[in-house]
């Protein structure tokens, strides 16, 4: 039983003192690589920084050439709007009476239509009367032949 324990703790002391070793030093070309690998990196973050600010400059750029061209649009549709107005206002004083002249034409085809409208109806209502009139002379017929055919028949 001895000898299991002892060989337990053997293997314990063997672990513990490997946990405390430290770490092997560095060859001179492997701390060579890692400065190398450290500075490539440094470059590279400062390159990728150097792109984002150029990215960001030239996006502000942009914006302000655009607000720049909308500003000159809006310029441009508020003049259209004011001359539009202006003709529109020389146009009125043609167009009032063009429209009077349209307004009246418009009144006098409603007018047409209207009469015709109520001729189509007037025509269908005597239409149906004289058809009612048919159906009631049929059925005052057809029952004058019944009533004879009952009393010939009695």
């Amino acid at each position: 039983m001895i000898l299991w324990f002892g060989k337990k703790k053997k293997e314990e002391e063997l672990k513990e003192a490997g946990a405390a070793m430290e770490s092997p030093e560095l060859s001179a070309d492997e701390l060579a690589a890692r400065e190398a690998e450290a500075a490539r990196k440094i470059a590279e973050q400062e390159e990728i920084e150097r792109k984002v600010a150029e990215a960001n400059k030239a996006w502000e750029e942009r914006q302000a050439r655009e607000a720049e061209a909308a500003a000159a649009e809006a310029k441009r549709l508020d003049e259209e709007v004011r001359k539009a107005d202006e003709a529109r206002a020389a146009a009125q004083a043609r167009a009032d009476d063009a429209e009077a002249a349209r307004l009246a034409e418009e009144a006098e085809r409603a007018r047409k239509a209207k009469e015709e409208r109520e001729a189509a109806q007037a025509k269908a209502a005597a239409e149906l009367k004289l058809l009612e009139d048919r159906r009631e002379a049929e059925r005052m017929r057809a029952e004058r032949e019944a009533a004879a055919r009952a009393a010939m028949e009695a």
